[in-house]
């Protein structure tokens, strides 16, 4: 699908409602990158609130990384940009853009966090499954016994429909970013030690 060149394309893709309040889309409105279409403000609750970064509208799931925002309400965009009106036009045009960096400074923000949050979650999960990969060998069950069994304990706290490889799949990333950061803290600790000697 093209992306929206004139007011009057934006205006002829705007048949349904707003895929988050259902209301009719008569006031700011915002193009997502996929090309749906939501009010300003719905955009900027669900997207740079919530920290989602995928498309709500059903059968897309298109990753959001930008929205484009589309004046305060398509009716003075298009008197706005009349010939005779510039002024007028630049100005909401200029508004547009500080609202669009506003919400993409929001969003940038929600993500980075959000990402920081899962990277964290897979370390304690990471630290934790090392904590009890270690017990388990310390008395003298071997690797690949233990590993499965610790599968076989995370497999028995999640829904019954979740899939072993899914479940060994985190358990691998969890123990490569533990390891990665256990190792980045020890370097660390040594660092600060040697310096504190000299």
């Amino acid at each position: 699908m093209n992306t929206p060149t004139s007011v009057s394309d934006i205006l002829n893709q705007i048949p349904n409602p707003c895929c988050i309040c259902q209301e009719p889309i008569k006031k700011p409105v915002a193009v997502l990158e996929c090309n749906h279409i939501l009010h300003f403000n719905c955009a900027i609750g669900f997207f740079a609130i919530d920290g989602n970064i995928t498309c709500l509208v059903k059968n897309c799931q298109n990753r959001i990384k930008n929205i484009e925002a589309v004046e305060e309400d398509i009716g003075d965009l298009a008197e706005a940009l009349k010939p005779g009106n510039t002024p007028k036009g630049f100005l909401l045009l200029y508004e547009n853009i500080d609202q669009a960096e506003k919400l993409l400074a929001r969003s940038e923000r929600n993500v980075i966090r959000t990402k920081k949050e899962v990277i964290l979650s897979y370390y304690q999960f990471g630290k934790a499954d090392a904590e009890k990969l270690n017990e388990l060998l310390n008395i003298s069950i071997p690797l690949c016994t233990a590993q499965n069994k610790i599968v076989a304990d995370v497999k028995k706290l999640l829904p019954s429909g979740t899939s072993v490889n899914v479940i060994k799949r985190r358990i691998a990333t969890a123990r490569k970013i533990y390891d990665i950061f256990s190792t980045i803290g020890r370097i660390r600790s040594n660092e600060s030690e040697i310096s504190a000697h000299q």
